[in-house]
């Protein structure tokens, strides 16, 4: 496929940190799945790491709420928040949540150096494990029934006829 670079997987990954550190479910949500959709990230990284990354950040959405109450608390920025949340779209971003702010702020920073430290750990694991873990799945049963099947054809045949279409698009 087009999108299954070392780099669209690593983006996938960090855009997903970025969009599970958010609790809920706001326009920033909405947006950062326009983006993975519109930029041709690895869906398939993305669905599976926003799912690893929602259960296991209980403790970052504290650091978090934090980042949000001391940013939402500051006197000199009383004004911005008084003009977004005026604005006809921003009160739908939800912003003026404390996790909801701070994972945003926390999620943009962190975007880069999780996307080079998935690039890397994508690298190492093509490099010295992938060989292995696929010769291991080959030899399951239930994979060889799955790759014998018709289904499996036909899905192979149209995952390569879409991924054409993607790079037109």
């Amino acid at each position: 496929m087009s999108n299954d670079s070392p780099k669209q997987i690593g983006w996938a990954i960090a855009i997903a940190f970025l969009f599970a550190l958010m609790p809920g479910f706001n326009l920033i949500h909405l947006a950062i799945l326009l983006i993975v959709y519109l930029f041709m990230v690895h869906l398939p990284s993305f669905f599976i790491f926003s799912l690893i990354f929602k259960i296991i950040n209980f403790q970052i959405v504290i650091w978090a709420h934090n980042l949000g109450l001391y940013l939402l608390k500051m006197e000199a920025l009383n004004g911005i928040w008084t003009t977004l949340y005026n604005t006809p779209i921003f009160p739908f971003t939800k912003f003026n949540n404390t996790a909801v702010l701070g994972g945003l702020i926390l999620g943009v920073f962190l975007l880069y150096p999780i996307q080079l430290l998935s690039v890397k750990g994508i690298l190492l694991y093509r490099e010295k494990y992938q060989a292995k873990v696929n010769a291991f799945f080959e030899k399951i049963w239930i994979v060889k029934v799955i790759k014998a099947s018709n289904f499996y054809k036909l899905f192979l045949k149209y995952s390569e006829k879409y991924a054409e279409l993607r790079k037109v698009l």
